[in-house]
């Protein structure tokens, strides 16, 4: 058998996995010296593990359950992802992928509301889809089955879409700390909280509702659920006012 030759990284970006590695670390040392960064970053982890075994550990018992988990694998994913890029400094990357983790944590929402509609979603043209499912369309769903009038789905999807997923001058800020534009990763502890803070926020939201999706699971799948949601709750009874 041939032995398997990988071929070298350039220099550069040696170097830049370098910058990477090092903006990293300096971003695990600073998390390690707060409490309350500790405590996100320990509820990320129970929302990933939470997200994986309701995907892995659950046996779908029909089509419209292993929709929502090809959707919790985007939602693992694009967690995953953003804490990557958040701890390697592409602060501006990291926000537009929390964009994506809101986007489906709403969408998994509605399905979950209405599971009528996870066939139609599914079999739906992209005109059917862009029609029947934007995600303005989602979010006031939404607001109108929890009765809110605030719009503040909307106004957290706009932040997100301004600073991170639109090019926009605005969205300059997020590489440019004073405005001082920098290039490639580097470190700024008030975007690394801000975003963390974002990222625990979103992702929390959107496991909670992914984990409710599946009346029926196995006692192992269901210790699992009540750990997380338990976990869950005291995170929030110290970090989210009562109004979120």
């Amino acid at each position: 058998m041939a032995e398997l030759i990988l071929p070298k990284l350039p220099e550069n970006l040696q170097n830049l996995r370098k910058e990477e590695d090092g903006v990293r670390a300096q971003s695990l040392l600073h998390i390690n010296g707060s409490a309350s960064f500790v405590d996100h970053i320990a509820l990320v982890h129970d929302c990933l593990d939470a997200i994986h075994v309701h995907t892995i550990s659950h046996e779908n018992l029909d089509e419209e359950e292993l929709v929502l988990q090809r959707l919790g694998i985007r939602l693992f994913n694009s967690a995953s992802c953003a804490l990557s890029l958040l701890l390697s400094g592409y602060y501006q990357n990291a926000a537009l992928t929390i964009r994506d983790l809101l986007e489906t944590g709403f969408l998994v929402d509605y399905l979950r509301t209405d599971r009528s509609q996870v066939k139609v979603w599914r079999d739906s043209s992209d005109d059917e889809r862009r029609k029947n499912f934007q995600p303005w369309q989602i979010r006031d769903a939404l607001d109108k089955r929890d009765g809110f009038t605030e719009k503040k789905r909307a106004e957290a999807y706009k932040l997100l879409s301004n600073y991170a997923s639109h090019p926009t001058h605005a969205g300059f800020k997020l590489f440019s700390p004073s405005w001082m534009s920098k290039i490639g990763p580097f470190f700024d502890e008030i975007y690394l909280k801000a975003l963390l803070e974002e990222l625990t926020k979103r992702l929390a939201a959107a496991a909670d509702v992914y984990v409710r999706c599946f009346p029926s699971v196995k006692p192992n799948v269901q210790a699992a659920r009540e750990h997380f949601l338990s976990r869950l709750a005291a995170w929030s009874r110290t970090y989210l006012p009562r109004s979120q």
